[in-house]
């Protein structure tokens, strides 16, 4: 229907492109944005749609308490989106702070992101809408194999996943996003890419007399060499996780069969990290309705805290014990942490002088609750 054959060249090599039977013929299979170029506007409701769900689903966050929101990304439909978000915040209808950013998910889009981010800061930004990252798409998933791993997918002796980039165009993207203080936001599932990226960061530090005036985060981390977990404290990187997978059931189960259980079992080390020292962030990482739900950071508190399947509550296996943290350290990494993460911690972040007076009024105290009924915590605003 979207005219893919043998000739049709493949987004990226290794992240999205379509596996080829032994006549190099697609067979139907397109991993990660593959179909992105081909399938346009079929991907996009109507505006009419857009801004009811946009709408409704802010007020919804809301509701849950969450005063300021970081956007990772709208392929190719930046415009689309923030046009209604900017008429929004015209009309003083945005409920809380919203944060955009541009997402590179192809090669092609590193030579013009800095531009983009300023052009959509130029156009859109307002009292509540705002641009200062850069988000890239470094690696794929394990799920689909896509995700960059020091050692090979189980079956697959040949296969380590790709990057989007090398460590020389990294470094190179992190000095000119500094020189035009834009913050990089990368997404990265596997060790070695969280590895390189950590290289080009450790030169981009070099090359400024160690003065990288950006803040830089990872996101999902589900696979960290141990030798890597201390460099992000020393490098000032942000480790940003979803503590909502936490639970290993509903996200992952399919990536665990793809590692093989000796790696599986030290996926996601939100605790080591916080041992090491790094500055720990958690978000909600949904993209769908069906999933919307758990964007409710209660419920990632909750999953943060027993790394158990909310569903199933105590009788869930639990899913690397070691990794739990304490419900103040999960609460903190929503707060204080993320705003950090932001570099919002002078403006939001504690109920202090001077600063904003974002807060929220809980009828349970979570402190008190029984763990496994953190999620239903209701709240008053």
């Amino acid at each position: 229907m979207f005219g893919i054959d043998k000739d049709t060249p493949d987004l990226s090599e290794n992240i999205s492109y379509f596996v080829r039977d032994k006549d190099e013929e697609p067979t139907g299979w397109a991993k990660e944005f593959a179909m992105f170029p081909y399938m346009g506007d079929e991907m996009l409701v109507d505006e009419a749609q857009l801004k009811t769900g946009l709408t409704n689903y802010l007020a919804d966050l809301s509701a849950g308490g969450i005063t300021t929101l970081w956007d990772a990304g709208n392929f190719d439909f930046d415009d689309e989106i923030y046009e209604i978000l900017a008429e929004l915040d015209k009309q003083d209808a945005l409920p809380l702070d919203y944060y955009g950013s541009y997402h590179v998910y192809r090669p092609d889009q590193l030579a013009i992101a800095k531009d983009e981010l300023l052009r959509l800061r130029s156009q859109y930004a307002g009292k509540h809408l705002k641009f200062e990252t850069v988000k890239i798409h470094l690696d794929g998933v394990s799920e689909i194999r896509t995700s960059a791993m020091i050692d090979p997918f189980v079956g697959e002796p040949n296969n380590r996943g790709g990057m989007l980039f090398n460590e020389d165009e990294l470094e190179a993207i992190i000095l000119e996003l500094n020189e035009a203080d834009i913050d990089l936001h990368v997404h990265l599932v596997g060790d070695r890419g969280t590895h390189v990226f950590l290289n080009a960061v450790e030169r981009a530090k070099t090359k400024t007399n160690d003065n990288l005036a950006i803040e830089i985060t990872i996101p999902h981390l589900e696979q960290v060499a141990n030798n890597d977990i201390p460099r992000f404290k020393s490098l000032g990187v942000h480790a940003n996780f979803t503590p909502h997978w936490f639970d290993g059931q509903y996200f992952g189960t399919a990536g665990a069969q793809a590692i093989g259980p000796e790696r599986n079992e030290f996926a996601q080390a939100a605790n080591s990290f916080v041992q090491a020292g790094a500055n720990v962030t958690f978000s909600s990482d949904v993209t769908g309705g069906a999933e919307a739900y758990r964007a409710d950071p209660f419920f990632g508190i909750q999953t943060g805290v027993t790394r158990q399947d909310v569903k199933t509550g105590s009788g869930a296996t639990v899913y690397t014990a070691d990794e739990r943290l304490s419900i103040a350290e999960v609460i903190s990494r929503y707060t204080l942490n993320g705003a950090r993460q932001l570099g919002l911690e002078q403006r939001i972040d504690s109920l202090s002088v001077g600063k904003a007076a974002d807060f929220m009024i809980l009828q349970q105290d979570p402190y008190r609750e029984n763990q496994y009924d953190i999620h239903k915590s209701n709240r008053l605003l």
